[in-house]
């Protein structure tokens, strides 16, 4: 709707506000510079390759039902009668449905989101060479175009997404959010804590996979690894991102006068950082117009600026690593006093290895978000929002141009990032159990001994740093190929501004 109004707006712009007006022909079609009718033409492309490829995406992204579900096949996948192991071909078949079906509908969004990429930049690059009537208001309403384009796309994509995924099985004992039956090769069940090669029942927003056989059971209490006191099985519950940035605040309030710091450093920082590059731009100026005087002050405003920029860096990452180093010590504190005062029936359940590695690797882990967004994100943030000023105020037409660029390099970022969650849970769950291996052959080493099994363990301990080696090098060709990806798209941008900034 929006996409729609503005469209409509737009043209009506550039004839005066009535549609007596608007010459519906192939001139003022082909009028790319000076007429706004291809901008309703790219609109009625658009809504149609929008909504045909969205329904197919819907119709090829739903793996075909299981035999013996029924009327409700579509919803809800069947529940296992017999042990993945025991029936190899069907586990097979399911696996395949899933990958086909996924592959195809990665195949239609990939095709949809390279059409909508073509379709915001051509916008993009009418509103830089556009000769506008209507001053300020008409160029408004043509660069909020392209924002508004690569919205639809990203709203399709959810679309897509919730209508190709399975409605699922609601198993309050098991978990508090639906689980769909799905192929997890060398996933583990988050209950009894057994390898899977078939498939698993999986919610893929917590990342959490039931096996057939607990799945049956309906009822965790009998399962393995589980968090038990002497009163039965205890919740566990579902930590969200905004959670998470809450509760990281709660953990620095004893010393939250270096957050204060930290944030103030930050904002001087990156606030010098973005002041520098126009002050080189002006003294490159100065030097080609022999202005000495102007040249003198900017040499001094650079070098004031560079100091403030050095100085405050050094403060900024020395509070982010003093905080880091308070939260983990506070983190490791209270896990390990929540974990000393549980009931028995809790290390029952539990490996001493995989405590321990919660205590050490784990620790460290969860912290590092926290450290990121200090150092990282905010100082984005910061940089993102004052760059978009000072692109704006330098030349609004460059910035169109650059902008292009940022809707395929935000989705390959996202895609990545979401792929990698799960790949980096995989990983630290297996040095987990390396961890888990290694500290009960050492607690138990005389027994090792007496059976002479040092062999079997090593082998045990070897699969789990494998399982976590493969799984790292898929995460890094994937962050490799992402990275290249965005660098190519970077590069492409910044040789675009500087060719048409040329042109000027």
């Amino acid at each position: 709707v929006t996409d729609t109004v503005l469209s409509t707006l737009s043209l009506l712009c550039a004839h005066t506000w009535t549609f007596s007006s608007i010459e519906w022909s192939m001139d003022a079609l082909l009028d790319y510079y000076g007429d706004a009718v291809d901008l309703v033409a790219v609109l009625l492309a658009r809504l149609l390759v929008v909504t045909l490829l969205v329904l197919l995406a819907g119709h090829v992204g739903k793996p075909k039902a299981p035999p013996g579900d029924g009327d409700d096949g579509a919803a809800y996948a069947a529940v296992p009668t017999e042990d993945p192991e025991e029936s190899a071909d069907p586990e097979h078949e399911l696996k395949l449905q899933h990958r086909r079906a996924s592959f195809k509908k990665s195949s239609v969004l990939v095709l949809l989101f390279g059409i909508i990429t073509a379709m915001s930049c051509y916008t993009g690059f009418k509103c830089v060479k556009f000769q506008y009537r209507e001053g300020s208001v008409q160029c408004a309403l043509m660069i909020a175009l392209p924002l508004v384009i690569n919205i639809e796309f990203y709203l399709a994509k959810v679309l897509v997404e919730q209508v190709t995924n399975a409605a699922g099985h609601l198993v309050p004992a098991l978990h508090g959010h639906p689980l769909r039956l799905g192929p997890a090769k060398g996933r583990r069940c988050a209950l009894c804590g057994k390898r899977v090669d078939g498939s698993t029942y999986r919610c893929r927003r917590c990342d959490f996979d039931a096996c057939a056989s607990c799945f049956r059971r309906g009822n965790p209490r009998s399962g393995e690894g589980l968090l038990r006191g002497d009163k039965g099985v205890m919740e566990e519950k579902q930590v969200s991102t905004v959670y998470y940035f809450w509760r990281a605040l709660a953990l620095t309030r004893d010393f939250w006068f270096l957050v204060v710091l930290a944030v103030a450093s930050l904002l001087l920082n990156q606030g010098a950082k973005l002041l520098l590059p126009r002050i080189h731009g002006s003294l490159l100026d100065n030097v080609a117009h022999f202005d000495e005087d102007r040249f003198s002050q900017d040499v001094a405003w650079m070098l004031l600026l560079s100091v403030v920029q050095g100085l405050f860096g050094g403060v900024r990452n020395l509070c982010v690593a003093v905080i880091g180093r308070k939260t983990a010590t506070v983190v490791r504190n209270r896990l390990f006093e929540a974990i000393i005062y549980q009931d028995i029936a809790f290390f029952d359940g539990n490996d001493t290895g995989q405590l321990t590695s919660r205590m050490t690797n784990d620790a460290n882990a969860m912290v590092d978000p926290m450290k990121t967004l200090l150092n990282t994100l905010l100082a984005n943030l910061v940089t993102l929002v004052g760059g978009l000023v000072l692109c704006f105020v330098t030349s609004w037409r460059l910035s169109i141009v650059a902008f292009t660029t940022m809707g395929p390099m935000m989705y390959v970022t996202q895609e990545y990032a979401k792929w990698s969650a799960g790949v980096n849970k995989r990983i630290w769950d297996a040095l987990a159990r390396a961890n888990a291996i290694a500290t009960e052959a050492f607690t138990n080493v005389r027994t090792v001994r007496a059976f002479s099994t040092e062999g079997t363990e090593v082998g045990k301990y070897r699969r789990a740093t494998a399982e976590a080696l493969r799984m790292g090098i898929r995460d890094a060709f994937a962050g490799a190929g992402a990275f290249t990806f965005t660098s190519y798209l970077e590069l492409f941008s910044t040789v675009l501004v500087l060719w048409y900034g040329g042109r000027l």
